[in-house]
Parts: structure tokens; C-alpha cells; sequence
């Protein structure tokens, strides 16, 4: 796979995430809203502001990483580890709130809750894939292989005249690494330019 090839698919990996984040967000605010206790109201609210802001910043570092800035792809790679480690404690905590007698109380809630939970789950998921592809971008471009917004300038290859030794006419080369051999256009004949 290309190198550029790869970066876009890694930037729109983090767009397709923030955008999963948001609506994972969005989510628990639907749950909060419907949660009778305040308690698990409050709970629901803080789970939902942590999706929000990192849904937010990871459509920034789509931009960026798909705008060719250096540093968004270490950014990205950064925020995505630790969305992981966020979005883990939220289908860890769900999973148990699950358990509580609350929810045996209002089985309606349940629903809402499951399809965070997946969610958080496929959130986690890209997350992983992005992180991999972003780092294995940042080693290619760490190793020169992918040019960031400037052209390497490559000096121009100028045709130098060479002397035939057997007919002594005059014909053009382009120099390479010495020493190396040259057909006569005229005669034919081969010899070495050292």
C-alpha cells in the first residue's frame, strides 16, 4: 500500500472515530436524560462529556492528518490511546451497571445502554486500528520515505561529451557512477570511461 495511500485512509479512520465518539456521547446524554435517579443521572453525564471532547478533537487531527501536518499523526496516535483506555473503563463500568438492581427495575433503560456499550466497544476497536496505522506512518515518515510538504531538490543531470578512442568522434553521456561502459553511436565499438 502507498505511503500517501495509507496516511488518508489513517485520516479518515480518526474522522470515522471522532464521528462514533460524538454519537457514543450523544448517547449517554439520551440515557442520562431518561435516568430517574440523580445519581446515575450525574454518572451518565460524565461519561457523556469524555466521548464529546475527544469526539471533537479527533475530527481536528482528521483534518490535520489529512492536511499532511506532521504532528497530527503523533497527536492522533496519542489521543486514540487514550480514548482506548477511556472508552475500556466506560464498557468495563456499563458491563457492571448492568448488573445493578436498577436496571432489573426498568428493563426499558437496558436497550439504551447495550448499544453504548457496542458502541464503546467499536469505538475501542478503531481505535486500535488508527493507532497502528498512524504509528507505522510516523516510522515511514520518521525514515524520509514520505515527503511532507516540501519537494527534495535533485540537482539536475547535465550530458557531458566523451571521446571515442578508436574513431576519435565526439558524442554526448550522461555521467553515472565511474566506471562504466559506452557504445560508440559512430563505430560501434565499447570501451570503459573511468
Amino acid at each position: 500500500m502507498k505511503d500517501e495511500t495509507m496516511r488518508k485512509i489513517a485520516g479518515v479512520l480518526l474522522g470515522v472515530l471522532g464521528v462514533f465518539s460524538l454519537v457514543s456521547g450523544f448517547s449517554y446524554v439520551a440515557v442520562a436524560a431518561r435516568c430517574l435517579s440523580d445519581e446515575f443521572r450525574r454518572l451518565y453525564l460524565l461519561y457523556a462529556v469524555i466521548p464529546l471532547i475527544f469526539g471533537l478533537l479527533l475530527l481536528f487531527f482528521a483534518w490535520a492528518v489529512l492536511k499532511n501536518k506532521g504532528w497530527a499523526m503523533i497527536g492522533g496516535s496519542v489521543l486514540s490511546i487514550i480514548l482506548i483506555v477511556f472508552e475500556s473503563i466506560g464498557v468495563i463500568n456499563s458491563f457492571i451497571e448492568l448488573q445493578s438492581s436498577f436496571y432489573e427495575k426498568y428493563p426499558q433503560f437496558k436497550s439504551e445502554l447495550y448499544m453504548a456499550m457496542i458502541l464503546d466497544g467499536f469505538i475501542v476497536f478503531l481505535c486500535i486500528m488508527t493507532v497502528v496505522l498512524l504509528v507505522f506512518c510516523v516510522r515511514k515518515q520518521r525514515a524520509g520515505r514520505i515527503i511532507t510538504g516540501q519537494q527534495v531538490y535533485q540537482q539536475p543531470i547535465t550530458p557531458r561529451m566523451a571521446i571515442c578512442p578508436y574513431c576519435h568522434s565526439t558524442f554526448q553521456i550522461t555521467p553515472t557512477k565511474k566506471p562504466f561502459k559506452v557504445k560508440c553511436p559512430s563505430c560501434g565499438k565499447e570501451s570503459m570511461l573511468r
